[in-house]
């Protein structure tokens, strides 16, 4: 969902770069250096939009688009939806407070498996994953993904 997200981002400021989608207010502020300025208008080839995009990837890097709060904030860059999440909610049909709980929570445990080996702490032993709970999580991240796509298209 993270690379979804950075995607949906860099595409969608790339068109409003082009002047193909309404810039968001965010868009608006959104900086460059003027490397990236001076690079855009010293040559056709590659075009402005390469230069952006360039920019977009740089700064974006090392950024995690995981938590409800920094999702909401990555899009912002591309919608202007100021309840985000209330929007999200009508659309997957799960109370706003339960998704982002919900996301909060298989954020926590894909964090306690990639930076704690998905170990225990207390006792030392391995955590248990269950299927149908891989299941559950694949549903919810693929419902909200598709509800997100739909809502800044």
């Amino acid at each position: 969902m993270d690379k979804l997200i950075h995607e949906l981002v860099r595409f969608g400021m790339i068109e409003a770069f082009q002047g193909k989608r309404v810039r968001s207010n965010k868009f608006a502020s959104f900086g460059i250096t003027t490397n990236t300025l001076t690079s855009s208008l010293s040559t056709l080839i590659p075009p402005p939009e390469y230069w952006f995009e360039q920019e977009i990837i740089e700064r974006h890097k090392m950024l995690a688009f995981q938590t409800p709060d920094k999702i909401a904030d990555a899009l912002s860059l591309i919608w202007d939806e100021s309840h985000k999440w209330q929007k999200l909610s009508m659309a997957t049909g799960i109370p706003e407070i339960d998704l982002k709980t919900q996301l909060k929570t298989i954020i926590s445990r894909r964090n306690q498996i990639v930076h704690e080996a998905d170990m225990d702490l207390f006792t030392g032993t391995r955590n248990k994953i269950d299927k149908k709970d891989i299941d559950d999580v694949i549903s919810f991240i693929e419902i909200l993904s598709e509800s997100i796509f739909n809502a800044v298209k």
